[in-house]
């Protein structure tokens, strides 16, 4: 595993949240067809072609094994900042192809050359970054990516009626109840912390146009929205 900077801006996912990631589809039961979204916008494009892609904010791997499942020519690159994480996911044998860099997500974009990424794709990782973050980070995506090179990005990408959003937001907090019946009932409470810095941190639909526009990105659509969370993509145009 490569190791690259590893600047923390979020320690949230350091914690017993970042230890048993793998509970919160028991919270969320779309998660699975999130993941399986932000994997099929990139073979539409690409189908079964030999692209390098990379995924930023891999966590313990549960967008990767889709990423890797529905693209098995794709030369992967998984990029996550938590050590504890990235462990998890290097464990798994269906990830053994894949490259796995210990690098905070935009130290790790800025070493890369220009237009030499197919695709990026995300799960629940962007919207856990500061606004000004998330902007300089699709910056820099827009200039790795290759013309014609594609975003997908599955997260917490809120309505922008903010009575829906709220609307929403409590009825997945509500799922967060789930965890009651695990062995660590704890993280319902955790979780519940975790959500109500994401609202502080909101990230909005109208926010995420903006950021493919900087990457310079057309063609951007959302696709099935699933409670806070939907997948947006977006194709980098020619120059």
């Amino acid at each position: 595993m490569e190791k690259d900077d590893q600047i923390k801006i979020d320690d949230r996912f350091s914690n017993k949240v970042g230890v048993e990631y793998d509970l919160l589809p028991l919270a969320l039961p779309f998660y699975d067809a999130l993941q399986n979204e932000i994997a099929s916008v990139i073979q539409k494009k690409f189908t079964n072609d030999p692209i390098v892609l990379v995924e930023l904010g891999c966590g313990t791997g549960l967008t990767t094994i889709k990423l890797v499942d529905a693209l098995p020519r794709a030369r992967v690159t998984a990029v996550d900042v938590e050590a504890i994480m990235l462990e998890q996911a290097k464990k798994n044998k269906k990830l053994e192809s894949v490259a796995f860099v210990l690098s905070d997500l935009l130290a790790y974009l800025k070493k890369l050359p220009d237009a030499s990424v197919d695709a990026i794709a995300s799960g629940y990782c962007i919207h856990n970054m500061p606004p000004e973050y998330r902007r300089a980070a699709f910056l820099e995506m827009g200039r790795v990516l290759k013309p014609g090179g594609v975003i997908s990005n599955g997260d917490k990408i809120v309505p922008d009626d903010i009575l829906k959003y709220w609307e929403l937001f409590r009825d997945e907090l509500s799922g967060l109840r789930a965890f009651r019946n695990t062995k660590h009932p704890e993280l319902e409470g955790e979780w519940i912390e975790h959500y109500f810095i994401d609202d502080r941190l909101r990230f909005t639909e109208l926010e995420q146009k903006d950021l493919m526009a900087v990457a310079g990105c057309g063609n951007v659509n959302f696709s099935n929205r699933w409670m806070t969370t939907t997948v947006c993509s977006g194709i980098k145009k020619s120059v």
